[in-house]
């Protein structure tokens, strides 16, 4: 819906592009806006996970994981 919303500090989660389509007042550094303009999402699958406990790091492990087969894979705690 259409609106308006006004704070001193605004914490915004929201996919870039449509991010792309509102107005900010002071309006954003102009790199930003045309960056947020043309930004493509790729495919995404998010998947969360909860262990009772970080048994990972008794081990010394940092609980970040990258593949390099396939590539792009990532897992962290």
């Amino acid at each position: 819906t259409a609106g308006s919303i006004t704070a001193r500090t605004a914490l915004i989660a929201m996919p870039p592009m449509v991010a792309s389509k509102l107005g900010f007042a002071p309006p954003l550094p102009v790199a930003l806006e045309k960056a947020l303009g043309v930004w493509q999402s790729g495919a995404v699958i998010k998947m969360q996970v909860r262990y009772p406990t970080a048994f990972w790091r008794a081990k010394g492990l940092s609980g970040m994981v990258m593949w390099r087969d396939p590539p792009a894979l990532f897992a962290c705690d």
